[in-house]
């Protein structure tokens, strides 16, 4: 950066499915978002699944279904420009850019042409009609979306063929490789400052779409439920993004990490550990509660045992501080406190002090004011954490 500083990002990754990986990006960046009204949040949905595009979009009810909200998106006609039709507003209008117009494609108008703010704004329903009003009231107006789509399942075989050429390929005089993994990290260094803050929701593969991930993030947030197979694919993890040592002897040299450190090619550094669905609940030795949390504390102490030997690969523990603390937090089994606000496009700090019911489907379904107090408590931390990092003051 020349002129500003770039905004902080936020990658949130583990490549085991089921972690909460898009829940965890709806409910961090809808609190930053409402918290801190001068700043302005993007959230980039690399997931095929577009789940927390459906959140930010309205969630799942009958008049406001964040679902057909995306399909709208992806579907959208677009104004046509010398002949051509423009990119639809998503990740695969952006890929499909850069893919397209490489040697001529400037970030300057990212922000307009592919992203939207879920609280407002409009969408062309066919083409040469007046445009629609979408609006989801219940998500901050300093909150903005690049959002997911399905499409980029299929896309990805023509950004892997494009990062790959035959004969090595360059864009201009960078690797192509390394230029299309970098387009993201480009754009947000360019054009972002540090009014912003940046959080990429990911997909469990480790397809081209989530490496170019985590090649444009700064952080890594790492989400896990209370299980072995959260604890080996914290491993895997682990292996995907900075490589094992030794290498494989035979595929080693094909691996992302192998590239990314022969491109050089920044990874992002693990700032925490997020323990997903810990029941809250006191309980004895050997019962379930007590299960759950020394298996979160085995896959904690197996990242930390990697911490001791490539410190470098995390965010530095401030002195002073417990890497217990500064590296670890919980979040309380949500029940259905956490599926019928989401089925509604809201967050839990936006009804935290929120009682009386909500309706699902047809029903009406009591909401505890206390639970969803007990809730906001356990986000809390983790939001407070992103604030520090990005030199937010509390006071």
């Amino acid at each position: 950066m020349t002129d500003h500083e770039k905004a902080n990002s936020y990658v949130i990754w583990n490549n085991k499915g089921g972690t909460g990986k898009s829940t965890i990006t709806f409910q961090l960046a809808s609190a930053v978002a409402f918290r801190n009204p001068h700043k302005r949040i993007l959230v980039i949905d690399l997931c095929p699944q577009a789940t927390s595009s459906m959140l930010f979009l309205g969630g799942g009810t009958i008049e406001r279904d964040g679902s057909v909200r995306v399909e709208e998106l992806v579907t959208e006609p677009r104004p046509m420009v010398d002949g051509r039709e423009t990119p639809v507003r998503t990740i695969v209008g952006f890929f499909r850019t850069m893919i397209s117009t490489s040697r001529n494609t400037t970030v300057s108008n990212v922000l307009d042409n592919f992203c939207v703010c879920p609280q407002e704004y409009q969408i062309v329903e066919e083409r040469n009609s007046a445009p629609v009003s979408r609006s989801n009231e219940y998500s901050p107006d300093n909150l903005f979306l690049m959002c997911g789509d399905p499409n980029l399942e299929l896309i990805a075989g023509a950004i892997y063929q494009y990062a790959n050429p035959a004969g090595g390929a360059e864009i201009g005089t960078t690797p192509a490789w390394t230029w299309i993994h970098l387009a993201l990290r480009k754009f947000i260094e360019q054009r972002l400052n540090d009014q912003w803050i940046v959080f990429i929701d990911t997909n469990p593969s480790f397809a081209i779409y989530t490496t170019i991930a985590v090649s444009t993030a700064d952080y890594m947030i790492v989400p896990a439920r209370a299980d072995d197979a959260s604890r080996m694919s914290t491993r895997a993890m682990i292996e995907l993004v900075y490589g094992s040592n030794p290498p494989h002897p035979i595929w080693g040299e094909y691996t992302y990490a192998a590239r990314a450190t022969r491109y050089n090619i920044q990874r992002p550094r693990i700032r925490i550990m997020i323990a997903n669905q810990i029941i809250p609940r006191k309980s004895s030795p050997g019962g379930m509660a007590y299960a759950y949390k020394e298996s979160t504390t085995l896959t904690f102490n197996e990242l930390m045992a990697y911490r001791e030997k490539h410190p470098e690969n995390f965010v530095p523990l401030p002195e002073g501080e417990d890497p217990h603390t500064y590296y670890f937090a919980k979040i309380k089994k949500f029940n259905s406190i956490g599926i019928q606000t989401m089925h509604h496009g809201m967050s839990i700090y936006s009804q935290r002090n929120r009682g009386g019911s909500i309706s699902v489907g047809n029903k009406k379904i009591r909401i505890y004011r206390d639970q969803m107090i007990a809730n906001w408590s356990a986000l809390e931390p983790i939001v407070e954490c992103i604030e520090k990092d990005c030199g937010i003051d509390d006071s």
